[in-house]
């Protein structure tokens, strides 16, 4: 049987099968403390902090995309109302001239009262390329502005030109001029003359600069202007073509004409080209380097800023933006045909959208008449070095966030050390000392006690401090009832001092150790 080792003083005392140091207790204390008081509010701040920088950075883009946006919507408008505009032109002319002749101002069969009416048309605007009239025995006068001198043409069934100025101007019966014979002999060829004066009606040089071979009827716009209903049309526009052996498209509008009656007179129209647009589209452009080009809904090109030719000169066809080469107008194509569902045109993308296609800001809008426009520039025309900055920012906020967060870090390492320093100074070291000088009291050892250093400075933690000095206190109080134990086993005859000398010593003793604060042990 083994035996008991417990003192009888223990025997109550059970020591837990598992112990912590107070100083662990405290470090975990610490940790704990500091990583809610330190660490979740840093962490909560800082995720803040980069939302709000974030939110500031994206807000300071979206004002910057806004406003390139409605500087962009902005030209297309102007453009468009400008286009517009000039369209709309062109088919009140076409209107008035019905007009004119539904109400006699104007003789259709009259080719003087016609050239006359053109005349004045064309000496109070130079927007118009071209004005005709095609009657129906194909007889049309032709007044052009697009070249220096400016052309008059006639062709005249009429071979006698009986009552007709202009023509006995423009073809005197006895001249010998190859053109004029060949003109009484062919009747598809239409002679053009140079235009010296549109004040006067005879400002006309009478020797032919050219002819041109041309059967009205076949034209496109004769075909579709006499397909309306006579009484419910409007001024018809033909596909845009591209103008024989120049760079740039056209169009012709017009209209068939009808007596009151609803006899067929034939079509009177208006031919341009879209190099008057072209003004509107360099004239609206917001800054010196972006584009703009103008396209019908199904994307045939009919104007563009760009150095690039729209159509092929020999077979008049035009070219639709998906065949355009420059780097631009094929991004712009990829990008504009993902967004189309199939049978959709480029009219579906508006009335007005705007959009970030690589490194170019493009505003779309759909005007009138089928027409799209299209704008825009690289995004460091309207922005410059902003969006540079803005990333500098957002990269600069982001090392800043680093910073906090290793700041918080250091803060918390820097405290949970400190409250674990100081838990071992304060606490832990000074209460190890107290629980080695206990271990060294139950053996009677105070001599080891005092060479250890018991006696100093207690801990400035008032119940630690109190224990200390308490602890002390009884260790002198036994040290001294062992010395007087000790003294009276040491008198003659083995004689004990009476209770009243012993406790009288002792309380001497005790008051000697409070003044002192020192105990003089053997």
């Amino acid at each position: 049987m083994q035996k008991d080792s417990s003192t009888p003083a223990s025997k109550g005392v059970t020591r837990p099968k598992c112990s912590i140091s107070i100083l662990m207790v405290v470090a975990i204390q610490t940790f704990v403390v500091a990583l809610v008081v330190l660490v979740v509010p840093l962490l909560i701040s800082v995720n803040s902090t980069r939302d709000s920088n974030h939110v500031s950075v994206q807000t300071g883009k979206a004002i910057s995309a806004s406003l390139v946006e409605k500087i962009q919507l902005d030209a297309n408008t102007m453009a468009a109302e400008a286009v517009d505009k000039y369209l709309q032109f062109v088919e009140d002319t076409i209107t008035n001239f019905n007009l004119n002749v539904q109400n006699g101002l104007v003789d259709p069969y009259s080719v003087d009262s016609v050239y006359d009416q053109l005349r004045v048309m064309q000496q109070r605007t130079r927007l118009l390329d071209a004005i005709f009239l095609g009657l129906a025995d194909r007889t049309f006068t032709i007044v052009r502005t697009d070249a220096i001198p400016y052309r008059v043409g006639l062709l005249s069934n009429n071979k006698t030109f009986v009552n007709c100025n202009l023509c006995n101007l423009l073809y005197p019966a006895n001249s010998t001029d190859p053109m004029l014979v060949k003109r009484r002999t062919t009747q598809n060829w239409i002679l053009r003359f140079g235009v010296t004066d549109f004040t006067r009606p005879d400002g006309i040089d009478p020797t032919p600069l050219d002819s041109l071979a041309l059967d009205f009827a076949k034209r496109p716009i004769w075909i579709k202007a006499v397909a309306q209903d006579p009484s419910n049309q409007v001024v018809q526009w033909a596909d845009p073509q591209f103008i024989f052996n120049a760079n740039y498209t056209g169009v012709t509008a017009g209209l068939a004409l009808y007596t009151k009656s609803k006899k067929f007179i034939g079509v009177f129209g208006i031919s341009l080209t879209y190099m008057n647009m072209a003004e509107y589209v360099a004239g609206y452009k917001p800054t010196p380097n972006s584009f703009m080009f103008i396209m019908t809904g199904d994307g045939i090109m009919l104007v563009s800023s760009f150095n690039e030719t729209l159509g092929n000169a020999t077979t008049s066809i035009v070219k639709s933006l998906v065949n355009c080469t420059s780097p631009a107008l094929v991004q712009i194509s990829n990008y504009f045909s993902n967004l189309l569902k199939p049978n959709e045109t480029y009219t579906s993308l508006g009335p007005s959208a705007h959009y970030e296609i690589g490194n170019m800001f493009v505003q779309l809008a759909v005007a009138k008449r089928n027409m799209v426009i299209v704008n825009g520039a690289l995004k460091e025309d309207y922005q410059g070095a902003y969006d540079a900055v803005l990333s500098d920012l957002e990269h600069s906020l982001e090392r800043k966030v680093s910073e906090i967060i290793g700041i918080g870090v250091a803060l918390f390492v820097v405290t949970l050390l400190l409250g674990v320093l100081f838990t071992y100074l304060q606490i832990s070291r000074p209460m190890y000392k107290v629980a080695s000088y206990l271990k060294l009291a139950t053996t009677f050892k105070f001599k080891e006690i005092m060479d250890q250093g018991g006696y100093g400075k207690t801990s400035f933690l008032s119940e630690l401090g109190e224990i200390h000095f308490t602890f002390f206190e009884m260790v002198g109080n036994f040290a001294q009832s062992l010395k007087a134990n000790r003294e009276l086993s040491a008198r003659p005859g083995g004689g004990r001092k009476s209770t009243q000398e012993q406790s009288m010593e002792v309380k001497t003793n005790v008051s000697t150790e409070n003044k002192t604060g020192r105990s003089s042990m053997v």
